[in-house]
């Protein structure tokens, strides 16, 4: 009720911020974050905080492709260096790239049904694990293997934590 009275009567930052909780000690970090809670506050628009998020995506494709080459390099190690491991990265990630494309322009213009997209999601999956076969000339089994735990460690740990942090980049640079 104090933050909503001292914005009504148009109050400056700094009376704000104190009121808040921020002290002069505080880091430039934490006032950034403090100021950034208030400009949301105020403008009370959540919808253009999650469009700076979404707008801030493309930044984390820059990251998640070097790490998946670690990965990739952590589970095939006598397999070359790291960029070999690297380009394996670009090829698939641009053949991700382009099948969600497709798959995004094919549903601007043609309605279809919730199965044939998660058919054709699913199908790059299947892709990677004939990939990596292809590619590193492993047995089935060591493929299959090595292309699970890959795809576990990289969607249960390496993504969920690129979303938190792409998230909060968006809600800085808010």
């Amino acid at each position: 009720m104090e933050l909503d009275s001292l914005i009504a009567t148009n109050a400056t930052d700094e009376d704000i911020l104190k009121e808040m909780g921020v002290q002069e000690n505080t880091s430039g970090f934490n006032k950034k974050v403090y100021l950034q809670t208030l400009k949301l506050y105020r403008q009370r628009t959540a919808g253009k905080l999650a469009q700076n998020i979404y707008e801030k995506f493309p930044i984390a494709l820059f990251v998640l492709l070097p790490i998946f080459a670690l990965l990739l390099k952590l589970f095939f190690f006598k397999r070359g260096t790291y960029t070999y491991h690297l380009v394996f990265s670009f090829y698939f990630f641009s053949f991700l790239f382009f099948v969600f494309t497709l798959l995004l322009l094919f549903n601007q213009f043609i309605t279809f049904s919730s199965c044939i997209d998660r058919f054709i999601i699913c199908s790059t999956g299947f892709y990677l694990i004939l990939a990596i076969r292809q590619f590193y000339q492993t047995s089935w089994g060591i493929t299959l293997l090595k292309t699970g735990m890959i795809s576990f460690i990289y969607l249960l740990f390496v993504i969920p934590l690129a979303l938190v942090l792409v998230s909060f980049y968006g809600f800085l640079m808010y």
